[in-house]
């Protein structure tokens, strides 16, 4: 039984360049590679070329869009309006969508919500305008003692 492997980029364009000259299957032999992965590298050189050489390109599509950029939308709304966001938050509301858009087949669980936070790029980090308003009216002269007693206390100088 193969393994399963990952290819860059490079490699694969590497493969269809021979591959042009020598054929897929003489090719498929030498690089130790499926015909049929041959077949299908080829069909994607363009894709392939506009593509950073370190990727692999072996992301899947995914299955309802329409419920993705809705729910970012609405994360966006939401984090627009100070609110905070949480992925529980994120979760509900996607089930409750794609209840409203009739999607009968999601499921919705925590893996689905990190995947999808990281397709769009979102992160949930806590709101930190307070304790800088606080920081502010901090004297210097506190905060300079403060960390010099932490270091101190780090270091077993104060008893």
């Amino acid at each position: 039984m193969k393994h399963l492997r990952s290819f860059t980029a490079e490699f694969k364009l590497k493969v269809v360049e021979k591959a042009e000259k020598d054929g897929n299957r003489e090719v498929g032999r030498y690089f130790e590679v499926d015909e049929k992965a041959v077949r299908n590298w080829h069909k994607q050189k363009d894709v392939l070329k506009s593509m950073g050489r370190k990727q692999s390109n072996r992301h899947g599509k995914v299955k309802w869009p329409a419920l993705e950029e809705n729910l970012l939308r609405w994360v966006l709304d939401q984090r627009n309006a100070g609110r905070s966001i949480s992925t529980v938050k994120i979760r509900l509301r996607a089930k409750s969508m794609a209840e409203e858009m009739q999607i009968t087949d999601f499921k919705g669980g925590i893996n689905w919500v990190y995947r999808f936070m990281r397709h769009k790029n979102l992160r949930v980090r806590s709101r930190t305008t307070m304790c800088q308003a606080v920081l502010d009216n901090v004297d210097e002269k506190k905060l300079l003692s403060f960390s010099l007693q932490g270091k101190l206390l780090q270091k077993g100088s104060i008893p």
